[in-house]
């Protein structure tokens, strides 16, 4: 329990973390997310605040923003917070499930980032570098299995296999004698890392209330971005010796010292009331359709975006002559507009709504990126920052999309198939800008080529998606809805 003396007016704070109470010694939690908040006035004026937020490795950001809200000067907290009103304990889930994406995706993003740099010591060309990257996609065929697992035995216990998974076999990386071994240890460590991400998503989105989905999406993203961002510094200390990428391998071991909070917790309550069902449900009529159309748009997305994110080291490398510091300069830079694209969009797509910011944030993100890889000096910063800003932005109302469209029984299954999609999607890209850059096309324009991704895939958006903001999931996926009771309904 914090104590915490704080300035403030005499008024209840209301937001999506917490809404008090008057009682007559102050304020208690009437609703909301904490385990524990208690406010009272102290003889001098102040207010004591104790409270627990229960947010393990977060708690100082959740004491800040109510710290804020207290002293009344929490307009922006507001502002960024999504409507409504998370459930009691779901702030936990949420901080644990960020941590566990921080470092998947750091074992996810790691042969991205030093790909360029180990190439040389496996003694790899650009061709074998693309082939390479492609293949290690093929951890879709490991991971479709594991993640059908969390439908039947459990979220938790698939989640903390995963990421024992993709720790242990980023590691191995380290021992990789050529390409090819690197390759299969990143086969099974993506393979872990894709499972995490899926479940991770599943569980906050049957965990958080109707209105805080896609702002929660959004905020497991930041921990995508903030894993990647720990590669990127790491990588510019890659220019010290040929072999220091290896050591970055090595280091993911750490990320075990989260698997002890991951065990002995419960599943969430829609997950224990389900009955599992065959697989092969999913190609039923109720189902496939959805199927086919979320898996379509994750082809489209990562047709794109994944070999600009893969090979953006190695165009800026090769095609623009950046030093090591230089490049890890740049994507540091690149994450910060993309950590304030992610903040608006949370928030708009419980607003404004998932499809319209998806649509505009795609095409107009995709445009903007692609003129960057066309670009040259000033003019490359600024439309690869702007292009990534509202870029981002669509990210929370898409990834939302998979977990919201598919019954609890076949929610996990049915995002690993979409996440086969995605990876179909980047292979081909990944193989076509390899194969461009071997025949000495540069890797800038076969890059921007595969824009053409994200602009079809707005019109898509558009034309085909369901409108899911501020919808239960029992709402739009009505089988899950709890049986009426005998005699419930007649007249």
């Amino acid at each position: 329990m914090r104590v915490r003396s704080l300035a403030g007016p005499d008024a209840p704070v209301a937001c999506a973390l917490l809404v008090e109470e008057r009682v007559a010694a102050g304020f208690v939690q009437g609703s909301g997310s904490l385990v524990a908040w208690e406010r009272r006035r102290l003889p001098d004026g102040r207010w004591e605040v104790r409270c627990d937020v229960g947010a393990p490795g977060l708690g100082w950001l959740v004491r800040w923003a109510l710290g804020r809200l207290v002293r009344g000067k929490g307009r922006l907290v507001r502002r960024v917070l999504p409507p409504g009103v998370f459930p009691q304990g779901s702030l936990d889930v949420v901080a644990t499930v960020f941590w566990v994406a921080t470092v998947v995706a750091y074992c996810g993003t790691l042969l991205g980032q030093t790909l360029a740099f180990a190439a040389p010591t496996l003694h790899a060309s650009p061709l074998a570098q693309g082939v390479g990257s492609g293949l290690v996609r093929v951890d879709v065929l490991v991971a479709l299995p594991i993640a059908r697992l969390g439908d039947r035995v459990g979220r938790w216990r698939v989640l903390r296999a995963a990421l024992v998974l993709a720790t242990l076999a980023t590691a191995a990386g380290a021992l990789a004698p050529d390409l090819a071994g690197l390759v299969v240890t990143q086969v099974l460590a993506k393979a872990g890392a894709t499972v995490a991400v899926l479940l991770a998503n599943v569980i906050v989105a049957e965990t958080v209330h109707a209105e805080g989905r896609a702002w929660t999406m959004g905020f497991l993203v930041l921990a995508t971005a903030l894993g990647a961002g720990l590669c990127a510094v790491a990588v510019a200390g890659l220019g010290i010796a040929p072999e220091a990428w290896r050591a970055l391998f090595a280091i993911a071991i750490v990320g075990l010292v989260l698997v002890p909070r991951l065990r002995h917790r419960r599943d969430p309550a829609r997950f224990r009331h389900s009955t599992p069902v065959r697989f092969r449900e999913l190609t039923s009529r109720e189902h496939r359709g959805r199927l086919i159309l979320v898996a379509i748009a994750a082809a489209l997305f990562n047709l794109f975006y994944l070999p600009a994110s893969q090979f953006r080291n190695q165009f800026l490398r090769v095609d623009r002559h950046f030093a090591a510091w230089q490049i890890s300069a740049f994507t540091i830079g690149a994450n910060l507009p993309s950590g304030i694209g992610l903040a608006f969009g949370a928030r708009l797509a419980e607003t404004v709504g998932r499809r319209v910011l998806a649509a505009v944030g795609l095409a107009v993100g995709g445009v903007l990126l692609a003129l960057a890889f066309l670009a040259h000096g000033v003019a490359l910063v600024v439309l690869y920052a702007v292009g990534e800003a509202v870029g981002t932005m669509a990210v929370p109302a898409l990834a939302v999309f998979g977990p919201e469209l598919f019954p609890t029984r076949l929610r996990s299954g049915a995002n690993g198939v979409i996440a086969i999609a995605s990876r179909v999607g980047t292979v081909v890209g990944l193989v076509a800008v390899g194969a461009a850059a071997s025949a000495g096309l540069g890797y800038g324009t076969p890059i921007a080529a595969l824009a053409i991704g994200p602009i079809a895939l707005a019109a898509l958006v558009l034309i085909a998606f369901p409108e899911t903001r501020a919808r239960t999931l029992e709402d739009l996926n009505p089988e899950d809805a709890p049986p009426l009771a005998p005699g419930a309904g007649a007249e």
